[in-house]
Formats: C-alpha cells, sequence, structure tokens
C-alpha cells in the first residue's frame, strides 16, 4: 500500500473527482521505479519544472503536492501548492532537496499563490513562522477512502503482537523507538512488527548488533503490502504504535481508529490533534510505561471503528478553493 504522499495524492484526487472534476495525475514511470533514489529526484524535478507548467496551460489548476512547485507553473494563478510539514525547511539541511524544496517555495510564495496544509498543526507553524504572507491558506487534509474501501467487509481477530508504524526518515526516529521497546516490551516478550520500512530490515539489523540481549525472532520488519494486507495487520495488531519526533498529520493513528485499535503515539502538535480516548500520548519513558500500562488494562476488543472526519473536511475546503483563486 501506498504511504505518505502518493495516498496523499490519491485520495486528493478522489475528492476532486467526488466534486465532478476531470483530474489528470502524473505519476512515476513504471520503468524508473527501479532507478537509484537520486536518479529518481532529478527525473522528478526536471518533470515538475517543465513538464507540468506545460500542461497546465490547458487546465484551470494545477496542483503540487509533493512540497515543492514549479517556478515558471507558479506564474499559473491556479496553482496550489501542497505543504506536508516543515522538515525541509531547515537552513541546517544543505542537501539538493532540500535547497529545491525551500526555492521553489520561495518563488510560489513570492507570487501570492495557494497553498495548502496537509493538517491544523501544519497549517499553525505556517502562520507562527508568517510562510506565505502573500497566499491563501487553507487545509487540505488527508482523504481516507482508498483506505475505507479496503476495509470494506474485512474482519480478523486480534492478536499479539503490537504494530509500529515507522519509516525510514531521521524524524522517525525508529532506533528511539525500538530502544523504547528494549526497555519496557521485550522483557515481556511481546512481539513487534514495523509497517513503513517496506522490507528494509538495515536500520533493525543494526539495532539488534547493538543489543544482543534482545531476542531478534520477537521483531518483524513488514514487507511491502497490499492495502487488504495493511488493513489485515492493523486488525490483528494488540494496538498500534506512532513515534515520532516530527510530522505534518500522522495518518497512522486515523487509520488505526477506523480499524478500531488504541494507540500510543508521540506527543507531538499533529497527534495531539487526534487525541481522544483511543490515544494515549507519550513524551519520554515514564509516561510510554504509562500509556502501555493505560491500554494492556482494558478490554481492546470492545472499541468500535470510527469515521474519519477528514474527508467531509476535504471535500467542503476543496469547493471553497476552486470557487476562487490567487
Amino acid at each position: 500500500m501506498d504511504r505518505g504522499i502518493p495516498i496523499y495524492c490519491k485520495n486528493l484526487r478522489r475528492a476532486l473527482e467526488i466534486e465532478g472534476h476531470h483530474v489528470v495525475e502524473l505519476c512515476c514511470p513504471a520503468w524508473a521505479h527501479g532507478l537509484p533514489k537520486s536518479v529518481q529526484n532529478v527525473l522528478f524535478m526536471l518533470c515538475e519544472q517543465f513538464l507540468m507548467p506545460v500542461l497546465s496551460i490547458f487546465y484551470s489548476r494545477s496542483v503540487y503536492p509533493y512540497n515543492t512547485a514549479s517556478v515558471l507553473g507558479s506564474l499559473h494563478t491556479g496553482a496550489l501548492l501542497v505543504v506536508h510539514d516543515f522538515i525541509p525547511n531547515r537552513k541546517s539541511d544543505k542537501g539538493l532537496v532540500a535547497r529545491y524544496v525551500r526555492m521553489t517555495q520561495w518563488v510560489h510564495a513570492a507570487l501570492g499563490r495557494d497553498v495548502a496544509c496537509v493538517s491544523y498543526a501544519t497549517y499553525r507553524v505556517a502562520q507562527k513562522v508568517n510562510a506565505f504572507a502573500k497566499s491563501r491558506k487553507l487545509v487540505l487534509p488527508n482523504g481516507f477512502w482508498t483506505f475505507r474501501a479496503a476495509i470494506n467487509g474485512l474482519s480478523f481477530p486480534q492478536g499479539e503482537q503490537i504494530l509500529l508504524c515507522t519509516g525510514v526518515g531521521k524524524n522517525k526516529d525508529l532506533k528511539g523507538a525500538l530502544d523504547l521497546y528494549a526497555s519496557i516490551l521485550s522483557e515481556r516478550r511481546i512481539p513487534l512488527a514495523l509497517l513503513g520500512l517496506a522490507g528494509d530490515t538495515g536500520i533493525m539489523q543494526g539495532w539488534l548488533a547493538e543489543h544482543p540481549e534482545i531476542n531478534p525472532t520477537l521483531i518483524r520488519v513488514l514487507p511491502r503490502l497490499t492495502d487488504r494486507e495493511v488493513v489485515e495487520v492493523y486488525m490483528r495488531s494488540r494496538w498500534v504504535w506512532v513515534h515520532s519526533r516530527s510530522e505534518g498529520y500522522g495518518r497512522s493513528i486515523a487509520e488505526a481508529k477506523c480499524c478500531a485499535k488504541y494507540t500510543i503515539a508521540t506527543n507531538i502538535p499533529p497527534f495531539r490533534d487526534q487525541k481522544d480516548q483511543t490515544v494515549q500520548l507519550y513524551g519520554d519513558r515514564q509516561s510510554f510505561e504509562r500509556a502501555v500500562a493505560a491500554l494492556e488494562g482494558i478490554d481492546r476488543s470492545a472499541l468500535r471503528p470510527q469515521e474519519p472526519t477528514e474527508d467531509k473536511l476535504l471535500v467542503k475546503n476543496i469547493r471553497l478553493w476552486l470557487r476562487t483563486s490567487s
């Protein structure tokens, strides 16, 4: 199942189609999937800077959903930049991708074109740092049509493993999460499944080499999964764990609610926005231990699935954006 921005794009397209709009989506060609990441990044930049602005001439609106925009494309009054987070905007990051993000966002902002934030947490950051001061800003949250379609008709019994939703980015702090697991959960021999690594065991194997006391059979890195398989691992989980230092939204918490699962998540703004009776937050080892005790002490099987509110908000705000342009 696609994660991150690709799945955001799928649901954004679905919301636009619900409103009766014809949508043309540019995707990475199949022949490029096996190329090195650096080569893919360069091809993406070339397509975004030159192909997108040419195609946008023939359409009333153009959406740039990857935190970046086309310099020429931003001349189009119907151009919309989607901002997921401000992680690449840190000036200490001198990498090519981070520089590209900052440069294209600066041009888009200078022209005063529309900007969409994927969550209220990201929107608040934009307001706080006065980003895109000339632009009209709105919130276009993650949609869940594709995930709910995958859930339809499925039911699996609760299992014993904890599902850790993670990734390879530094903000995911996978080693920090594994350290918490070692200090609190491994002694109970509770199995842990890692979702979001697409089968990449590098970080986990390096961590296990530093922790020979941990039974490696307790930790399993899940491969790239189909939509149905992702739903299954959610439903079969003991509870869901979302650990991160910084996020734009935190889709896994909402997905857990759709699958009637309790969640333990780090105490960061986008996760706090999703806090309810099903979500426990933590900021250190002690609060994590309390959160674990809270979930382990209740009947987790009695929880009912929740309908995400984001779908209605996404459609509502798309209507608002389409009524006017910058």
